[in-house]
């Protein structure tokens, strides 16, 4: 399987179980945590990619089809995401 691929598998599991186990965490950290897991699954040690990858996610642009107030609060999340404010 592709990295990509399994980075989004990862994510999604990752989700599900912390939602079934009670564990929260913001998707960014699920995110980064998944990335994590397919760069060991590759054995990929490449702190730049990674780094490069997290940031184009914080910069992926809502479907066409996004409400424009779901629009508007995720450009919100993502710039104080790049900014490091939580």
């Amino acid at each position: 399987m592709l990295a990509c691929g399994q980075w989004r598998i990862k994510q999604l599991e990752y989700t599900w179980l912390r939602s079934l186990m009670g564990h929260h965490a913001d998707f960014r950290q699920v995110t980064q945590d998944a990335l994590d897991f397919s760069f060991d699954m590759h054995d990929l040690n490449d702190p730049d990619l990674r780094k490069g990858l997290m940031g184009a996610y914080l910069k992926l642009d809502c479907y066409r089809n996004c409400f424009p107030r779901y629009c508007h609060r995720f450009r919100l999340w993502a710039g104080q995401q790049r900014a490091g404010i939580t």
